[in-house]
């Protein structure tokens, strides 16, 4: 009975711990976000993290809505190995590089447009960054 027991204790928890699961957070203050998987709303209230366990199916479509205005949601397909655990986090990336800009300012104050007495303001989106730890690389 005591092995029975054992066997079917061990095997409950490898199929506990071997379970697809997703994870999306930010440690952006401004990046509060609400979460939408396969059209779904998973939460009414903005939040910095996100845990989706048990997963069943192979593909899921994520949208993510931000709290702060302006800022385009992120929207992404993420495909799922058996048994894979995937981390996301949400980075903010500008979309003009400095460079660029620098050399804009001077086109324009050699053809005469614009004002330049000011630095100009970056325009920054989210984007959502991969961070799972491969099994493979941690034995």
């Amino acid at each position: 009975m005591r092995t029975i027991l054992i066997v079917i204790f061990s095997m409950l928890s490898i199929s506990i711990f071997s379970q697809r699961s997703l994870e999306i957070f930010s440690k952006l203050d401004e990046a509060k976000f609400k979460i939408y998987i396969n059209g779904k709303i998973q939460s009414e209230e903005r939040k910095k993290k996100f845990l989706l366990s048990d997963i069943d199916t192979n593909v899921y479509t994520i949208k993510i809505n931000f709290e702060e205005k302006g800022v385009a949601d992120i929207d992404e397909e993420i495909r799922f190995l058996p048994k894979e655990k995937k981390v996301y986090e949400i980075k903010k990336k500008s979309t003009v590089g400095q460079g660029f800009a620098k050399v804009g300012r001077g086109i324009g104050k050699f053809l005469k447009i614009g004002k330049h007495d000011k630095e100009e303001v970056l325009i920054d989106k989210y984007i959502l960054k991969d961070v799972t730890k491969s099994d493979f690389f941690n034995n």
